[in-house]
């Protein structure tokens, strides 16, 4: 028997023996972190509903996923029981390289590695990672998005559009439609955009697009009302 019919089999088998958890059991109670330049800190509730006792490992990362030093995190690494709660806490140490004209994105990471269970044989132990953004926004702009993203200017070319965010602030796109909302045959594909820049979006070979339909994410991590932009 070669190496891979080993490996093929070995594996199924360890799977079967090894209880193992298959899903994330820490809860973090923000799906973003709003940090105006105005405070000193912004916190996170870390919570664990389950029955065990898990570590939680967290460090920041910017917008590329990489070391960010002028912020942290503590504890960067915690015990969190079962059915408790701890805070983390995002603190800026340095203000090297940030812009005071607009939002400077960065990731909160979390990683829960469980804690091995004496008593229950041989386990498969499975760290799941947890990740938010953070909006770092320097005194010099508004402290809340408001209505910005209605301020985002459509143009239509072949085969895309091209939209343009002349804000300070990130905006997150929940759904982009073509001339039809909440109908999924209609819907472009689009995540988040950068202050000052622009995104495209493809569109079907063939298609001349009306109308964009669109609404984003809010600071509360809701859903802005449905807007509409015509293009002719």
């Amino acid at each position: 028997m070669n190496a891979t019919c080993i490996r093929n089999y070995f594996i199924p088998f360890l799977l079967f023996l090894c209880p193992v958890i298959s899903h994330a059991s820490l809860m973090l109670d923000e799906t973003r972190v709003i940090y105006p330049e105005s405070t000193p800190q912004q916190s996170v509730k870390v919570s664990n509903p389950s029955g065990l006792d898990f570590l939680a490992q967290a460090w920041i990362e910017n917008e590329s996923g990489q070391e960010e030093g002028r912020f942290t995190v503590y504890p960067p690494l915690s015990k969190v029981t079962a059915n408790n709660v701890t805070t983390l806490r995002i603190e800026k140490i340095d203000n090297t390289g940030l812009p005071a004209d607009r939002e400077t994105m960065m990731w909160l990471n979390l990683k829960e590695i469980p804690q091995r269970q004496v008593d229950d044989g041989a386990q498969l132990v499975v760290a799941f990672k947890t990740r938010i953004k953070i909006f770092y926004r320097p005194k010099g702009i508004d402290p809340e998005l408001h209505e910005s993203f209605t301020t985002m200017k459509w143009r239509a070319e072949p085969g895309k559009l091209i939209v343009t965010n002349p804000s300070p602030y990130h905006i997150t796109f929940n759904k982009v439609w073509r001339d039809a909302a909440n109908n999924s045959k209609n819907e472009l594909p689009a995540n988040m955009l950068a202050p000052f820049s622009s995104l495209t979006i493809s569109v079907p070979a063939g298609s001349t697009v009306h109308t964009v339909y669109y609404n984003i994410i809010n600071d509360f991590g809701g859903l802005s009302e449905i807007q509409h932009v015509s293009l002719q």
